[in-house]
């Protein structure tokens, strides 16, 4: 699957959903659901796991400043009052937020795929 739609700063380049980005992103959203993501392995929690796992699924996006895909924040139509519209991360926040948007979308007909079987 390939992403092209009105991607702003991106519009120049496909970002592509494979198979690999999909099931990195659906596997940080269980981790992230389970707040494992905030304790580390010594104490029962995945965090550094979450952290690889994180910045693995930016770079195959050639996305590394970009906001996090994990952050709900990205849900809300305004970002956080803190982004000054010069920063860099408010320029990309539109954009994350479409991103986002088309990987839960894809992991939600995934869901209902496996569901109908």
């Amino acid at each position: 699957m390939v992403l092209t739609r009105g991607l702003a700063m991106l519009e120049r380049r496909n970002i592509k959903l494979t198979e690999e980005v999909i099931e990195l992103f659906e596997k940080g959203l269980r981790i992230k659901a389970a707040g494992d993501d905030q304790v580390v392995e010594g104490k029962g929690g995945r965090q550094a796991e979450f952290i690889v796992l994180h910045k693995k699924l930016h770079a195959l996006l050639d996305l590394p400043r970009f906001p996090s895909l994990f952050d709900k924040a990205l849900d809300r139509k305004k970002p956080p009052d803190y982004l000054r519209p010069e920063m860099q991360m408010m320029k990309d926040w539109a954009p994350a937020q479409r991103l986002r948007r088309a990987l839960l979308e894809e992991v939600e007909r995934r869901k209902n795929l496996a569901k109908a079987k």
